[in-house]
Order: structure tokens, then sequence, then C-alpha cells
């Protein structure tokens, strides 16, 4: 197989799709919870009392979804 001068490029970014999920489900896991979801103020409550697990949740949401945009930007131009 040839090398194409973006090949490093390309397996970087596919790489990027499985971290973002990864990271996203993380994310996700660590998400401060209610046990009525439902309830805005027990929401709020409950996310400004874990203020440290919201913010690094929010951040692993936001860092997981450009993997993810990144990875299945990657796979649009393989195609081509």
């Amino acid at each position: 197989m040839q090398q194409v001068k973006g090949d490093g490029f390309l397996a970087l970014t596919s790489i990027s799709l499985i971290l973002g999920v990864i990271l996203t489900l993380a994310a996700n896991a660590i998400f401060p919870r209610t046990t009525d979801p439902n309830s805005l103020l027990s929401n709020i409550t409950s996310f400004a009392d874990n203020e440290v697990p919201g913010q690094l949740a929010s951040l692993g949401t936001t860092i997981g979804t450009w993997g993810i945009v990144a990875g299945v930007v990657s796979i649009y131009c393989s195609v081509e």
C-alpha cells in the first residue's frame, strides 16, 4: 500500500473517534444524578453540591463530542 501524505492525520483523527466515545461515556458516568430527574430544583441542587464532578463531566462531554466530530469527519474524508 502506497503511503499518502495525509495518512498520519487520518489515523490520528480515527483514533479520536474511539477516544471521544470513551471520554463521553466516562463523563456521563461521573455526572451528578438525582433520585427524581423531573425535579428541576433537585437537579440544580445536585449539580451545585457536586461542583467539581459536574464541571469535569461537562468538560469531558465537550471534549468527547469534539473527538467524535473529528473522527466522523475523518471517516467522511477517507470515503472520498
